[in-house]
């Protein structure tokens, strides 16, 4: 009896997960799960400089879990795809042009993102902080 039972328990289970959409979602890290938020850019430094461009005021940077994103800044509006590299410790962005913009993460935790580039000429580092 024991036995019939769970043989039947198991078969609607995995039943049930056939036919729920979130048991078939594949699993988020802790650190997408960190990331995915909307940031916005508290400060920017410049080869080590506090940059004083006052572009970077209002940049707006909403990252989400199905690995999109979107930055909104003084220029306009910049959307494309994320992903993680090197054990999630380097964020990838692909807007769709020739070129990824890539990211040393040199902090992430729920209050606060740090990001550092290079772009062939200066070192820039990012500090966001979350909206809310």
């Amino acid at each position: 009896m024991y036995l019939s039972f769970l043989v039947l328990f198991l078969a609607c289970s995995e039943e049930t997960k056939q036919h729920d959409p979130i048991a078939n979602e594949p699993k988020v890290s802790e650190k997408t799960l960190l990331i995915a938020k909307k940031w916005f850019v508290f400060e920017v430094y410049a080869d080590g400089i506090l940059s004083e461009n006052p572009n970077w005021a209002g940049v707006s940077f909403e990252i989400r879990t199905n690995k999109t994103y979107t930055i909104i800044n003084p220029i306009g509006k910049e959307e494309g795809t994320w992903t993680f590299d090197k054990n999630e410790t380097v964020l990838v962005l692909d807007n769709g042009s020739d070129i990824k913009v890539v990211y040393n993460i040199l902090n992430l935790n729920e209050k606060e993102l740090v990001l550092e580039g290079f772009d062939g000429i200066v070192t820039t580092k990012i500090i966001f902080k979350p909206f809310g």
